[in-house]
C-alpha cells in the first residue's frame, strides 16, 4: 500500500466509521490497515485526541499488589520498570515468607 499521511480529523472519522460499518470494509476502503486503525482506537479510548499525535505511546497503568495487600499504581511505565516491579514484588514475597519459616534468623 502506499504510505499516507491521516490527519487528527480524518483518523477519529475512520474509527467512527469502523465502528458502525465493520473494520474490514473502513480499511479497504481508505487503504489502511487493520493494525494501525486497532492501534488509532486504542489510543484514542485511553488518551483521547491528544493520543493521536504521531509517536504518542498509550500510558500504561498497572496495577500490581505487594506483600501487605496494598495495591502499587505504576503510570507511564516502560517495560524494564515493569519487569524489575515484577522482580521486587517477588522477591519481597519469597523474603517474607523466609522470615515467617527462620523469624530469629533475620534479626540484626
Amino acid at each position: 500500500m502506499k504510505k499516507r499521511t491521516f490527519t487528527n480529523e480524518e483518523k477519529i472519522r475512520i474509527v467512527k466509521e469502523a465502528s458502525e460499518n465493520g473494520v474490514t470494509p473502513t480499511c479497504e476502503k481508505y487503504g489502511l490497515y487493520a493494525a494501525s486503525y486497532y492501534s488509532w482506537k486504542k489510543k484514542l479510548d485511553q488518551m483521547g485526541v491528544e493520543g493521536l499525535q504521531h509517536g504518542m505511546i498509550p500510558v500504561a497503568i498497572i496495577a500490581i499488589e505487594n506483600p501487605t495487600s496494598q495495591t502499587i499504581i505504576l503510570s507511564d511505565c516502560s517495560e524494564i520498570l515493569l519487569k524489575f516491579s515484577l522482580f521486587f514484588v517477588t522477591l519481597s514475597k519469597m523474603l517474607l515468607k523466609l522470615v515467617q519459616i527462620f523469624p530469629y534468623s533475620f534479626i540484626l
